[in-house]
């Protein structure tokens, strides 16, 4: 101290006072030296509480870094009651340790590469990482997980309940064997994967009246069990909120989802509920926030999925006659209880997956997106009014009545087929230019074009009436034995035909009219050609066709193997359906009056020409 205050005094001689000899001298802040503290083991035995297993001479304290290795050695350490309330700023466990009694907290990191396990006692704080040591909970005494914790890695609890009292985060995997994990504080999950198995993953009191849990959108919830409900003895309400997945992923087993405590249970899916593999989701909420009374049961938002042979339902006898969410009916058997023999609205998203099959016997009206995967079918026989988008799978049928009323934004795409089972349906072009749906006319059902329409391919048992619109078709046309084709001739170029890019086979019959009269004699045109079907490849005739009467000469059908086409025959001349002296003595007749018709090679006069141009046609015997 005396040589101190004589340095003071000479600093002070030199800077004029500014440092003055008696000047009081502050005294330094306390500071906590931090300690590399290790395990020895030179104990007799193998207690964390024995201070002769430590390298310190002392119980590890909050200041210290801890590291237990002991080589080949192997021990498996001991953390008891007697340990007491024990905290480290960090730990490195490379050995096994159980924990019976007390409490371990970190301020920092705990880094396990051995496995810990918990079988009654407190651990938490700071970031647990159990990527390769694993963390086990087990035994009949209840364990508890304290302080701010982060969990990354491996995490079970067997047969054993864990009270999660403070903020709890996971990077990795959680598994809840026979056993329940219960938070006592609100809890969001922002990622972590929870599996169930029988186990619970619930809510606790901590001295609320309310508590919530959020599922986010990176954390996933699956197995069977319950999850969002509390035990009936903390007399808590609960409400689960979903952004992320909960998925029953186990044969004939539940998964309940905001089940009844003590009080009441609330739950809104924001996101995805799934039930697959067999499984049977159940939401027990006496609260769902996506469900209203509206129009006699609608449910909103989120998406419910059922798989092949799985199922979702809803408690309470929630009936859905509305659909504002996305449903997924992903395979054969797929169930969502609620919703199949009540459904009247579609206003969301409903999609049918491989081997689905579904029949709604409601007046029935798509305004949303309902969406037919392969091999899938989907019945509506009952009219209804139509003003979304059917999606037809490659492989899938949808049935339907031609009773129905389909608004002009309603629209058919895909690749599957379309089944008008009965009805009469003006036709609209539903189906776009790029769409490859086959229509299925069934031989009680009318479909009457009312535009152009763009389809893949028409099969018709039933009747097809063109009036003078067209049909073009990416695919073939197929006309069974009992179908029938109508279509309107009203001028030279206004003709009801089929374009077809693929293969046409012909059955049944064809009835031509004429709304306008039109008489190719009467235009001027004896060489007048409709082609009324077109194809790659167009097989057969019709059984029966009629075509409209024309004051001169005659039509013929003829098949030109890419089309098939109604040529006025100007060499029947008479009209009597032959080809002989009668039809040439009534042309020179007509030829000598100087009539429009005998313009046969169409220069705009009538003379020896055209008498030639005639007797080759008729030596011929037609065009």
């Amino acid at each position: 101290m005396k040589r101190i205050t004589q340095l003071l005094a000479r600093l002070s001689a030199r800077t004029g006072g500014r440092y003055a000899a008696g000047a009081a001298l502050e005294p330094l802040e306390a500071r906590a030296l931090l300690s590399a503290v290790s395990w020895t083991g030179m104990g007799a035995d193998t207690l964390w509480s024995n201070i002769d297993n430590w390298s310190s001479g002392v119980v590890p304290g909050a200041s210290d870094d801890v590291v237990i290795d002991s080589g080949a050695a192997n021990p498996t350490i001991r953390f008891t009651s007697d340990a007491g309330a024990a905290t480290v700023r960090s730990l490195r466990l490379n050995e096994s340790m159980i924990m019976t009694g007390g409490s371990l907290r970190v301020s920092t990191t705990a880094v396990l590469r051995s496995s810990l396990t918990v079988m009654g006692g407190t651990i938490g704080g700071g970031a647990w990482d159990s990527t390769v040591g694993p963390i086990f909970f087990t035994g009949a005494a209840t364990s508890t997980i304290a302080g701010d914790t982060q969990f990354t890695g491996s995490i079970s609890t067997i047969n054993n309940r864990v009270r999660v009292m403070d903020s709890f985060s996971l990077s990795g995997t959680m598994t809840v064997n026979g056993s329940g994990v219960d938070f006592f504080s609100d809890v969001t999950f922002d990622s972590g994967t929870f599996v169930l198995i029988n186990g619970r993953l619930g809510l606790g009191a901590g001295g609320a009246t309310l508590r919530t849990m959020t599922i986010g959108t990176a954390a996933t919830v699956r197995g069977y069990g319950s999850v969002g409900n509390a035990l009936f003895s903390e007399g808590v309400s609960t409400n689960l909120i979903n952004r992320g997945t909960i998925v029953a992923d186990q044969g004939a087993k539940f998964m309940v989802v905001a089940g009844v405590g003590a009080y009441t249970s609330a739950f809104t899916n924001q996101s995805v509920v799934r039930a697959t593999n067999g499984g049977i989701i159940r939401i027990a909420a006496t609260d769902l926030g996506n469900y209203s009374d509206a129009g006699s049961g609608t449910l909103t938002g989120g998406s419910w999925r059922a798989d092949a042979s799985s199922t979702v339902m809803l408690d309470y006898s929630r009936t859905i006659t509305v659909n504002q969410s996305t449903v997924v009916l992903g395979g054969t058997n797929s169930a969502f209880s609620n919703m199949m023999d009540s459904l009247r609205t579609n206003n969301g998203s409903i999609e049918l997956g491989p081997g689905m099959q579904w029949t709604n016997y409601n007046a029935f009206s798509n305004n949303g997106t309902i969406t037919l995967n392969s091999i899938s079918s989907l019945s509506l026989p009952i009219a209804g009014t139509h003003t979304g988008t059917f999606v037809i799978g490659l492989g899938s049928v949808m049935t339907t009545t031609g009773f129905s009323n389909y608004m002009p934004s309603a629209r058919f795409v895909g690749s599957g087929t379309l089944i008008l089972s009965s009805g009469v349906l003006a036709m609209r072009d539903m189906f776009g230019p790029t769409s490859n749906v086959t229509l299925s006319i069934g031989r009680n059902a009318i479909v009457n074009l009312a535009e152009n329409v763009h389809l893949g391919g028409i099969e018709n048992n039933g009747l097809l009436g063109l009036t003078t619109f067209v049909a073009t078709l990416s695919g073939g046309f197929t006309q069974g034995s009992g179908g029938s084709t109508t279509a309107d001739i009203a001028t030279a170029t206004s003709i009801g035909c089929i374009d077809a890019h693929g293969t046409v086979n012909l059955g049944g019959s064809m009835t031509l009219t004429s709304s306008t009269g039109f008489d190719p004699a009467k235009e001027g045109l004896p060489m007048f050609t409709a082609v009324l079907i077109r194809g790659s490849r167009v097989n057969g005739y019709f059984r029966t066709a009629t075509q409209p009467s024309v004051e001169v000469g005659g039509y013929l059908w003829i098949n030109t193997g890419s089309s098939l086409e109604l040529w006025h025959n100007i060499a029947d001349f008479n009209g009597d359906g032959g080809v002989d002296g009668a039809d040439l003595e009534a042309f020179i007749t007509s030829w000598e009056r100087g009539l429009p018709i005998n313009d046969i090679n169409g220069d705009g006069g009538i003379d020896g020409a055209d008498l030639e141009a005639f007797v080759n046609i008729w030596q011929l015997g037609g065009r």
